[in-house]
């Protein structure tokens, strides 16, 4: 009885003891309660000698609290000398024994306690010789935490944090040093209200804050500039990113349709036209009566307007013009505080971008908007072209030089994108583009395009909790250099395109240690300058992922729509030859490669901005009034034209007639603002009966502007009636006349009775 007593005495205290034991949290499977990070490592590499200094945080994610966390360096002993595997890093499991800590002379910080969800930082210096690494290669360099919780130490690591760490000895300083090429891009989705203001204002001004993604790739070259390394990077520039950030730093005013040429340099067109000088003829027989096509109208530089034959379509300028139409700036003392601070965020990001572009580097402008050019060479071929001949040669207001580059996010672009692009431009493809393409060439051919190869593995970043940290993303470009190096592949640069969206959390830490006794940084086109390119036949990949995520068809019709839409806005302005070019920027941003994450959303903007423009036309209309009746074969018929617009328009008008009839219209017809203008058309026909006739208003290019009016003209039937009237008037008129002269030949005969006026009175007789 004692003995069964017992033992549930010891079961319940069993139990007991189970209830009142202090519960852990409950983290993911084989994550640690410390989580480590390495935020500092100098140098970036193992040197010959010297010390190595590593530093980071660490933070207890368990409920209860840790005491005598002890932090020792940790390696691995032996070396990764393939791509291959510097690649499979990634994938592995760091808990397991990949090396061993550095425990000479023991711990080398302690950290007396960490409380449940307390940060603390670490820093710790190990002597190269401590290591004992002598082969060459890529290596496991990190810290290993170890502390107590409730439960003796048992060895196993409590926190950990690894990265890579190369080790080349070169033993002295060569001049044939593998070179490394980083690519900054400034890419971003930028989204435009219907006015032509920013859509989102606050939202893009996070991005160029110092916090934001735009914002710290600038940081990153302020940085370079610093230590004079800023020459050696190459950057890939959306200029509709600079645009809109000058849009913004200006206060985001709406788009203008201000005037932008001098009254007095303008052709002028007549107010009041002739009549006869352009006809329009509806009838099915051919006429020498053809339309004539406007005259090209001169800008204040003496540039061909968007309406002549010169200018680029879609009202595009040349590629050394400045940004057309630039915004006028806003009042600042109208701003609301929040939009102010959005200005200055702005403007504070275009003054650092200047000076890190001005510090020298490659710049290369990706075609404007960053439209996604694969969608683009199957639905609308003149995109890209259009595109392209909008980025010009300099970024914008800041005056930049540029050349014309091309980097799609992922890197993958297929044969018909690649044969749109133009042959001058500087064009980047992942080497998994390319079968084999990791160990290939860096300079290719594809269809007689230059290709420059950049490394797709690299571009993900290194091992552990946070591969796209800017120290795991620094070590991983060393550590490929340096299997590079190694190989004897020093004439085979690495050209590195930075993330897609990627923020880089510390700006100054990329290219602290990037060059080396083995490595130096240099421009794409510097790094490859001389290279030989190795055709590409067949061995070109373009995944099924990437050709669904291609924007649809109909965002290109949408797009051309807007494009379309702003042309003909222009050709009606009389002293605006700009805005047309403004439209097509602003329609190529809804066909960028940012715009796939959400296409319907781009697309409800272009239609919102088409809408928009839509009504502004609206405002110039005709009338006409209700019918006309000829009184001949021919005659006047009038139409009055209205501009509510706050700016002088020219117009044009076009008419249809059925049955067809002859109508003579003015070439084109300027009205002032707020004005009207009455004009008299000429009418023909030799055919009887009614003509429904509808009057249109078309820009000078003959493109509809939404305004028409319709009337019935009734012909020839009534003006029989006329003719048969005036004729019978004519032939009593004619009696009348032979009546009255007849009698009067009669009255002068000799003998008749001589007929005199009033009778005399007779004199009386005496």
């Amino acid at each position: 009885m004692s003995a069964l007593l017992l033992a549930w005495l010891t079961s319940a205290v069993a139990l007991t003891g189970a209830v009142i034991a202090p519960a852990h949290a409950e983290l993911p499977d084989g994550a640690d309660p410390l989580a480590v990070t390495i935020d500092r490592l100098t140098p970036g590499q193992i040197p010959r000698s010297g010390n190595i200094t590593i530093s980071g945080t660490i933070t207890n994610r368990d409920d209860q609290p840790w005491t005598t966390l002890n932090v020792y360096p940790y390696r691995s002993l032996t070396p990764m000398t393939t791509a291959a595997e510097v690649a499979g890093s990634l994938s592995v499991d760091t808990h397991q024994e990949i090396g061993a800590r550095v425990t000479d002379p023991g711990p080398y910080q302690t950290i007396d306690e960490l409380d449940p969800g307390q940060t603390t930082t670490y820093s710790i210096t190990v002597p190269r010789s401590r290591l004992g690494l002598t082969e060459q290669g890529v290596y496991w360099f990190g810290v290993h935490v170890l502390a107590q919780r409730d439960a003796p130490r048992d060895g196993i690591a409590d926190g950990r944090a690894l990265t890579l760490m190369p080790l080349v000895d070169t033993g002295r300083r060569v001049p044939d040093r593998q070179p490394v090429s980083v690519v900054v891009p400034l890419r971003s989705q930028v989204t435009y209200a219907p006015d032509g203001s920013l859509a989102d204002p606050e939202g893009f001004a996070e991005l160029l804050g110092s916090g934001g993604r735009l914002g710290a790739l600038v940081d990153l070259g302020l940085q370079a500039a610093r230590r004079g390394k800023a020459a050696h990077l190459t950057w890939l520039v959306d200029p509709a990113v600079v645009d809109a950030a000058a849009r913004l730093a200006a206060g985001n005013p709406p788009r203008s349709i201000a005037p932008t040429i001098d009254p007095d340099a303008t052709s002028g067109s007549s107010a009041s036209p002739d009549p006869t000088e352009n006809p329009t003829d509806d009838s099915t027989d051919d006429s020498t009566d053809e339309p004539t096509s406007p005259a090209s109208t001169l800008t204040a530089s003496g540039q061909a307007s968007a309406g002549s034959d010169d200018a680029s379509p879609s009202g595009e300028t040349s590629s050394t013009s400045p940004v057309p139409n630039p915004p006028d700036s806003v009042d600042p003392s109208s701003l609301d505080p929040t939009l102010e601070a959005a200005a200055d965020r702005a403007a504070s990001f275009l003054a650092d971008l200047s000076r890190v572009l001005e510090s020298g580097g490659q710049v290369l402008a990706l075609p404007y908007g960053d439209v996604d050019l694969a969608a683009a060479a199957e639905y609308d071929d003149e995109a890209y072209p259009r595109a392209r001949r909008r980025s010009g040669d300099t970024l914008g207001s800041l005056g930049i030089a540029t050349s014309p580059g091309l980097a799609t996010p992922s890197g993958f672009l297929d044969l018909a994108g690649i044969d749109a692009a133009e042959p001058d431009e500087t064009l980047l493809l992942t080497d998994r583009a390319i079968r084999g393409g990791a160990a290939a060439a860096v300079v290719r051919t594809v269809d007689g395009h230059r290709v420059v190869t950049t490394s797709g593995g690299t571009s993900e970043g290194g091992p552990g909790a946070q591969p796209l940290s800017t120290l795991s993303l620094r070590q991983r470009i060393l550590s490929d250099a340096a299997v590079r190096a190694l190989a004897g592949e020093q004439g085979r640069p690495l050209v590195v395109v930075l993330p897609k969206w990627w923020t880089p959390d510390d700006p100054a830490a990329l290219l602290s240690q990037l060059r080396t006794a083995w490595t130096r940084v240099a421009t794409v086109g510097k790094a490859t300058d001389g290279l030989a390119a190795t055709p590409v036949r067949g061995d070109l990949r373009y995944p099924g992922w990437e050709r669904d995520a291609e924007l649809p068809a109909s965002s290109f019709a949408t797009s051309a729509q807007l494009v379309d839409t702003g042309d003909t806005l222009q050709q009606v302005l009389t002293l605006n030859d700009q805005v047309g070019s403004l439209v097509s920027a602003q329609a190529f941003t809804g066909v960028s490669y940012a715009d796939r994450r959400n296409p319907a959303v781009a697309s409800r903007a272009l239609i919102g901005a088409t809408s928009y423009l839509t009504t502004l036309l609206g405002r110039i209309t005709v009338s006409t009034p209700p019918g006309v009746t000829l009184s001949s074969a021919s005659g006047g018929l009038p139409a009055t034209i209205v501009n509510h617009l706050d700016q002088p328009v020219t117009v044009a008008l076009d008419v249809h007639s059925t049955p067809p009839m002859k109508v003579r219209v003015p070439q084109s017809v300027e009205v002032e603002p707020d004005g009207q203008v009455s004009v008299l058309l000429e009418a023909t026909t030799e055919q009887e009966g009614l003509h429904n006739v509808t009057i249109s208003l078309t820009d000078r290019n003959g493109a509809a502007i939404g305004s028409e009016a319709s009337l019935p003209i009734r012909a020839a039937e009534v003006s029989n009636v006329i003719w048969l009237v005036i004729g019978s008037g004519a032939g009593l008129l004619l009696v009348a006349i032979v009546v009255r002269v007849v009698r009067r030949i009669r009255g002068e005969r000799p003998g008749s009775q001589r007929t005199s006026g009033p009778a005399e009175l007779a004199e009386p007789t005496s």
